[in-house]
């Protein structure tokens, strides 16, 4: 029968017996699940700076793009707005051609209801979308007196200087 030993509980005072082959093994068990933590951690934070770069950069495109878009839209109609006034202005245009014109500008804008050709601060020339203004309940007396009262309170915003007072 061979010698087997008997395990015995240690001694009060006396140390546990721990071969060298398990310290190495528990040592580089700690220091690789310290350097995986620490790895981990560093590509979360990683991955979440990048994602909010990547969400502000997209937020960036989508805003500028949106506000390239509206500009191009705005020269668009200031193009169509200065050529309907280039037209309301011309001496030699007749009166049924310019009546027509007038009547596909406003069908192509539905929310404008009137133009007006200002020259050196003067009303020259003004043309209304007199079906917009039935259905809106409104007159031609009505858009004008509230165009003077706007002009009126764009012109007094203008006419004030900023006062500074002293230190």
């Amino acid at each position: 029968m061979p010698a087997t030993r008997k395990v015995t509980a240690p001694a009060p005072g006396r140390r546990l017996y721990v071969p060298i082959r398990m310290k190495f093994m528990i040592a580089l068990l700690v220091v690789t699940t310290a350097v995986v933590s620490v790895i981990t951690f560093t590509m979360a934070h990683l991955f979440h700076e990048d994602k909010k770069a990547y969400i502000h950069d997209l937020a960036s495109i989508v805003a500028l793009n949106t506000a390239q878009e509206s500009g191009a839209l705005l020269l668009g109609y200031r193009d169509r707005l200065q050529a309907c006034l280039m037209l309301m202005a011309r001496a030699e245009v007749t009166r049924e051609a310019r009546s027509e014109f007038l009547s596909q500008f406003f069908r192509d804008f539905p929310d404008l209801i009137a133009v007006t050709l200002y020259e050196n601060g003067k009303e020259v020339a003004a043309a209304y979308d007199g079906e917009a203004l039935k259905v809106a309940g409104l007159s031609r007396r009505d858009v004008e007196r509230h165009r003077r009262e706007a002009l009126a309170t764009s012109s007094s915003r203008t006419r004030r200087s900023p006062r500074i007072s002293p230190a």
